[in-house]
């Protein structure tokens, strides 16, 4: 998945961050991708809709 779409999600950077127990700036520190592990929790947490994916 893509940071960015994890954000579109969420709705809001404050809201994603929200959902991971996270503050705001770790989020802008990801670049495109957000880590895998945190890829793994977000697809938890939105009941699958986004995908984990490997980086290629």
């Amino acid at each position: 998945m893509k940071t960015k779409e994890a954000i579109e999600y969420f709705g809001s950077i404050k809201n994603l961050a929200e959902a991971l127990n996270i503050w705001p700036h770790n989020i802008s520190r990801w670049g495109d991708t957000p880590p895998l592990s945190r890829q793994y929790e977000i697809e938890v947490k939105t009941n699958g809709k986004l995908k984990a994916e490997e980086k290629q």
